[in-house]
């Protein structure tokens, strides 16, 4: 672990004690594990999210406590916490997962869309919903 994040933590820089100890315990491939597993990913799903290989996702979360600095915002986005929190700087409070991790995954990327692509897939979406609607109300 580099002395930058030692000593962040030693300072408490969240003031939260407790949880920064047992931060300490838990290696930055443990928590991103974790973090991943919370966020619904497979090492696959994460590293495609990321451009990487998803060797490098298991040996991001092997054993090593070097983080990989270029990639950590990055990281940190797809699994919806901040660089603190991947860190161990910033305790992760509990959230409830959605049903459909796939399914968010490829909402995130359609919010990536080009405005006019964005419009013909919610276009699309809003016609097979209305279509779905229609034979389940037995008016197809």
């Amino acid at each position: 672990m580099s002395w930058f994040i030692i000593q962040a933590m030693k300072n408490g820089r969240n003031g939260n004690h407790d949880a920064q100890k047992a931060n300490l315990q838990e290696s930055f491939g443990m928590r991103m594990a974790r973090l991943r597993q919370m966020a619904g990913y497979s090492q696959r799903a994460l590293a495609e999210e990321l451009g990487i290989s998803h060797r490098m996702v298991a040996y991001y979360e092997g054993e090593t406590n070097r983080p990989p600095a270029h990639l950590l915002p990055a990281i940190a986005k797809a699994l919806g916490v901040s660089v603190d929190q991947l860190l161990g700087l910033a305790v992760v409070s509990a959230r409830k997962r959605p049903q459909n991790q796939r399914l968010v995954r490829t909402l995130l990327k359609v919010e990536r869309l080009s405005p006019r692509s964005r419009r013909a897939v919610i276009d699309h979406i809003n016609a097979l919903w209305t279509n779905e609607h229609a034979m389940n109300n037995g008016e197809g």
